[in-house]
């Protein structure tokens, strides 16, 4: 256990001497926010995968794989396909528009009830994507340590606030690159490591049958929503878009959003291949533990000592991005009107980071209501919530700005959001996404 510990420290360590580095060159608000607009490729990838390849994209991957198997990708494959979706259409638009945030957009199309509207939608879901990634990163910090679920949370808290409160976007985006160096040094190992046991592709092949194990679409309408969630999820989120946001121009924009497309997929399925031939060998665990259980089971103790905290930056990266895309939202879309805050750098900069501590706060107490609940099921809900309401206005804004009223703009926008609702409600055997996407596309057409 020494071995373990005092490795996993020193990961943990160095992240964190990574992201105090790093936080030393912000100087005002935009350099908090957007990181100056100078952002190359590279940070851009770090922007969108520090925060997409979280403890969904691995702890979670492997948990449903080791319960259902392939229809597990939907969250990788579905964030590559937004991705791309994101650089070939919307990435130049959005980068040439010269704004923050995905509301600001909205508003300048159809005004602030509409843009208050997505908003709404969009924090409330990203919130339930934070609760995820607090879930995947309470079940790696219990797996080696005896620590109570609130402790655990606690933890995570104190780690989130200690990645994003200082050096904002910039930092994020440093760290946000170590952290996919060390997440496919982990799934290479893994992979290389459940097939040197003898669970090889081969092998899984002859092993699992074709039906349920091997077909995308298992579960039906539910693979469906979920693969369609995600890749719309990408484009209606403001984290991953902030990313774009901060390019240095539309080539860096473009160029990062296609290798993050180019790199989620292959890390689920490798993720995948750990689950399935943990079930293979007739492991029976929690299926949240599964991916932890492996590394501490399987590798030396100081080498899944390291592993395993590379998997809690992963989870720690993702909530931190999603957290900092929701404090973006509250004070630049809320706090921002008001005069004395909008004009003064200085107060600008400290509501961003008490927007920070408050929207920590918030995920902390959700993740203790949603303790227990699959993963991907909250990471899938979460992206509905976030495109419902918002997918359809902000696509005619981008490809037909003016063709739709403001009065139609806000009506596609609440039939969106509040048909979801409506669905996950009262009808439980009909996907709400789908609901939702129907209504708001309607108004368009019929109003």
């Amino acid at each position: 256990m020494f071995y373990f510990t005092f490795s996993a420290f020193l990961v943990i360590a160095a992240f964190c001497l990574l992201g105090v580095l790093s936080s030393r060159r912000v100087r005002d608000a935009s350099d908090y926010a957007v990181a100056g607009r100078r952002s190359g490729a590279g940070s851009v990838v770090g922007v969108i995968m520090g925060a997409l390849a979280g403890g969904g994209s691995t702890v979670g991957t492997v948990q449903m794989a080791y319960q259902m198997g392939l229809s597990a990708w939907w969250f990788t494959l579905g964030s590559g396909i937004g991705c791309v979706l994101l650089a070939l259409r919307f990435a130049g638009p959005m980068r040439k528009s010269g704004l923050s945030t995905l509301p600001e957009l909205i508003e300048r199309s159809y005004g602030w009830p509409t843009a208050a509207l997505t908003l709404a939608g969009s924090v409330s879901g990203t919130l339930f994507a934070v609760a995820a990634q607090f879930i995947a990163g309470i079940a790696l910090i219990r797996s080696a340590f005896p620590l109570t679920p609130g402790a655990a949370i606690g933890a995570l808290s104190a780690l989130v606030l200690f990645f994003i409160f200082l050096g904002g976007l910039k930092s994020f985006s440093v760290v946000g690159n170590a952290k996919i160096a060390a997440l496919y040094l982990m799934a290479s190992l893994g992979a290389a490591r459940a097939a040197s046991l003898g669970h090889g592709p081969a092998k899984l092949l002859a092993s699992f049958p074709a039906a349920p194990w091997w077909d995308l679409f298992a579960q039906g309408q539910r693979d469906a929503s979920a693969g369609l969630s995600v890749a719309l999820g990408v484009l209606c989120t403001q984290i991953y878009i902030q990313g774009v946001f901060s390019a240095s121009d539309e080539r860096a924009a473009k160029t990062g959003c296609l290798l993050s497309a180019a790199l989620i997929p292959p890390l689920g399925l490798s993720c995948i291949f750990i689950g399935m031939a943990l079930r293979d060998m007739g492991v029976e665990v929690e299926p949240a533990l599964a991916l932890p259980y492996f590394l501490k089971a399987y590798f030396h103790p100081a080498l899944g000592g390291a592993l395993w905290a590379g998997l809690v930056i992963t989870a720690i990266g993702g909530a931190s991005g999603l957290c900092f895309g929701v404090a973006t939202n509250l004070s630049r879309d809320i706090c921002s009107r008001i005069p004395r805050i909008r004009e003064n750098e200085r107060a600008m900069l400290r509501t961003s980071r008490c927007a920070v501590l408050l929207t920590v706060a918030v995920s902390a107490w959700l993740t203790s209501a949603l303790l227990g609940r699959l993963i991907l099921r909250i990471n899938y809900l979460s992206m509905g919530l976030r495109v419902a309401g918002m997918i359809v206005p902000l696509s005619m804004a981008i490809f037909k700005p003016g063709a739709l009223s403001r009065g139609r703009a806000f009506a596609s926008s609440a039939a969106g959001f509040g048909g979801m609702l409506a669905a996950l409600m009262l009808f439980p055997g009909i996907e709400p996404l789908f609901v939702g996407l129907l209504a708001s596309v309607m108004c368009v057409i019929l109003l």
